[in-house]
């Protein structure tokens, strides 16, 4: 099969920079297609990027202006990344189209339109309509808002969901079940082991994701203020970039933790946010919005149990809370009296990680391409 992929970023090299779920998605799914079929990827151009590419035999093509990476997303960055995928996808052989966010559904969508034969395939990490202004600001999230509706009442030939919770929300959005198949997220456990390192000397909690507002890092903060007041040496390490980044680091002054709280910013080595990952004791998503929560799941295979706000998303990917700890979102009480406890209690901390090597088995990237391939297929 011609497999085309479109998602606003995609990492630069086989090395897999990313930044989020999305794009490693996009990245492990297309490296293993790629063993047995041609797959392109449309993508962003980032700063001193090259506009075409080649590696682990995945044709990358980088359209539209060159631009920066931001969450958020500019309006004429998205514009002009959306007008230029849409003409060089419909100059490329194509079997599938399978589009990654919002803006790709729309790419996908034109790309497919004049296409005979060409099945289009959207992938929802999760459904935002009515959520929009307030998880991304007004303007981006009118965008979003408008894009996404419209992206809804498509006649899609297949809509993949990350998560049962993802198809739920599909559902109630008036997409019918029949076309809908949940692939989850994964990791490669291979890559995971690979990696060997000596743990950090001083209790430590991680945090790996973006720097937004809805991933509530601000909540993670205010517990380890209070937890360094019964473990004195606990030390955090946020890994990612973001616009709340220099707000962050100025509540860890006001906090008095700044002494105790490492920002690293975006690590692009995938082995090193890995080793971080390892080295560490406990992670943290203190996020009120995830369709998966991949960065858990990555966690389970760094093998450090986690304390996560209790969302239906990680409730889901965890079984109901296996391998760590869920707490009541917002409640940074209730979350630092979490982290504590996983800490200072040896059995809980190793039944949590026996219970995370059990579960991280689900999640093999290679476990999912069958089903994909079926989906694209239409088998």
């Amino acid at each position: 099969m011609n497999i085309l992929i479109v998602t606003e970023y995609f990492p630069q090299s086989a090395d897999c920079e990313v930044r989020g779920g999305v794009e490693a998605r996009a990245f492990y799914f297309a490296r293993e297609l790629a063993k047995e079929h041609s797959v392109s990827v449309i993508c962003s151009r980032l700063e001193k990027q090259k506009s075409e590419d080649n590696f682990l035999g995945i044709s990358v093509y980088r359209c539209g202006l060159e631009r920066s990476y931001a969450h958020g997303g500019s309006l004429l960055g998205r514009v002009s990344f959306l007008l230029s995928a849409i003409r060089c996808g419909r100059s490329l052989e194509t079997d599938i189209a399978d589009g990654y966010n919002f803006i790709a559904y729309i790419a996908v969508f034109f790309i497919t339109l004049r296409k005979k034969g060409v099945r289009k395939i959207a992938t929802y990490h999760d459904v935002w309509v009515g959520e929009w202004i307030r998880n991304m600001g007004f303007l981006s999230g009118i965008l979003g808002e408008m894009l996404e509706r419209f992206s809804l009442r498509v006649s899609w030939d297949g809509i993949i969901a990350v998560s049962k919770y993802t198809k739920n929300k599909l559902i109630a959005r008036g997409i019918s079940p029949q076309i809908i198949t949940v692939i989850p997220n994964g990791v490669d456990i291979q890559e995971y082991e690979s990696v060997q390192v000596k743990k950090f000397e001083r209790p430590t909690v991680v945090y790996v994701g973006r720097l937004v507002e809805y991933k509530r890092v601000d909540d993670l903060l205010g517990a380890i203020k209070i937890i360094k007041g019964h473990i004195p040496d606990i030390q955090c390490k946020v890994i990612g970039s973001g616009p709340q980044e220099n707000k962050l680091k100025a509540l860890a002054e006001e906090f008095g933790i700044a002494d105790c709280v490492e920002f690293f910013g975006f690590v692009p080595a995938r082995k090193d946010v890995i080793a971080l990952m390892k080295r560490s004791h406990v992670f943290c998503l203190p996020s009120l919005v995830e369709g998966f929560g991949m960065v858990t799941i990555e966690a389970l295979a760094s093998g450090i149990p986690y304390v996560n706000s209790d969302i239906p998303a990680t409730r889901e990917i965890t079984q109901g809370g296996q391998g760590g700890l869920l707490y009541e979102p917002k409640n940074i009480y209730n979350l630092s009296a979490k982290i504590v406890h996983i800490l200072q209690s040896n059995d809980v901390y190793c039944n949590k990680k026996g219970e995370a090597k059990k579960i991280i088995q689900q999640y093999d990237w290679k476990t999912g391409i069958s089903i994909l391939e079926k989906v694209y297929s239409n088998n």
